[in-house]
């Protein structure tokens, strides 16, 4: 038995009905190696949250879901959660995101150790079929400084974009509602100084 980092941690705990901590379940997601957390957050008294791990890609997701419990597909054909209100879902099927607009988003990216600053002047995407996503980027110049945001960007390749800090995060959203991919993408970021 081994600990396995998570740095989602901090997010989790910081949004999490104590009181309610009975109601946590876990499912595994054999089909692509998860194993998915459901949770209350600090102002629910049912499972409104998930915390899951891919542990074929050492991957942390979280997000905003209304599942109380489910099962991996083993006898079904897709993996079957339940709402608390007793609604089923197969799930892995189909793309009904309801009102949602499915995204993905990193983490901080620095250059060396966040002491520098990058002047970011283009994207070169790596998505299946361009046209699908978006980009946002979201930057700051010091930890605890507020973001500011530039974008969105509809992605061509190249994607001219214009920016600087010291942290970047950037942020891939849906245009569609299709199972978008996305690969590699590369930022043309430079050390600079500041204006």
């Amino acid at each position: 038995m081994q600990d396995v980092p998570c740095e989602v941690g901090d997010y989790v705990f910081s949004d999490f009905n104590n009181d309610q901590r009975s109601k946590v379940s876990a499912v595994v997601n054999s089909s692509w190696n998860e194993i998915w957390w459901f949770y209350p957050s600090s102002d629910s008294t049912e499972c409104n949250r998930y915390v899951a791990y891919d542990y074929a890609e050492n991957i942390w997701m979280t997000g905003s879901m209304d599942r109380t419990a489910g099962v991996d597909r083993g006898v079904f054909r897709y993996p079957m959660f339940i709402k608390s209100d007793g609604e089923l879902y197969e799930h892995e099927i189909g793309y009904s995101y309801d009102s949602a607009t499915p995204f993905a988003e990193t983490g901080p990216i620095a250059l060396g150790n966040g002491d520098n600053l990058m002047n970011v002047v283009e994207l070169i995407p790596d998505e299946k079929t361009q046209g699908d996503v978006q980009a946002k980027f979201k930057t700051r110049f010091y930890p605890n400084a507020s973001e500011s945001e530039y974008g969105p960007f509809n992605m061509s390749n190249p994607t001219s974009v214009r920016f600087q800090g010291r942290q970047v995060r950037m942020r891939v959203e849906g245009n569609v509602a299709t199972d978008w991919r996305l690969g590699i993408m590369r930022l043309d970021a430079r050390q600079g100084g500041r204006r």
